[in-house]
């Protein structure tokens, strides 16, 4: 995992899409159970030593089936390629992970402000988010 830090590294990302409900304004303060999913696809980019990944990124709150606030967010990150073959040779699995480390804290931290701007600031947003979902994402998402 070491040779794969100095393999790339994030350049930009910018939110490209948010999405924000409170279903249930009176209930979503008194809690519930969090689901959180993440959706990753790598649309080709066409910049030479340069690749895009598009995050979807969704925290749903809700209380038996009932959902009380859904939080969907699409950001696109651009990576430097520094050494693409050491990267290229990581399963895809170790790859999403990686730019995953990158890009999840700013993930996270735009979602928690947006949280505690609704009065929901109690709400905790892990740390580390694993095993995201690889799927083809075009890129006018």
């Amino acid at each position: 995992m070491g040779q794969l830090i100095k393999s790339i590294e994030l350049s930009t990302l910018t939110l490209i899409k948010c999405d924000f409900e409170i279903v249930d304004p009176k209930e979503a303060p008194n809690g519930g159970s969090i689901e959180f999913s993440c959706e990753v696809g790598f649309p080709d980019s066409e910049v030479d030593n340069e690749f895009e990944m598009i995050s979807k990124f969704e925290i749903r709150g809700f209380r038996d089936e009932e959902d009380l606030f859904i939080l969907k967010q699409d950001f696109i990150g651009v990576f430097k390629e520094l050494d693409i073959e050491t990267f290229l040779a990581e399963t895809k699995e170790t790859q999403v992970q990686y730019c995953m480390s990158l890009v999840y804290p700013t993930l996270r931290e735009n979602a928690q402000y947006i949280l505690n701007k609704a009065g929901l600031g109690q709400i905790d947003i892990p740390i580390h988010f694993s095993a995201p979902e690889v799927e083809e994402i075009e890129k006018n998402t």
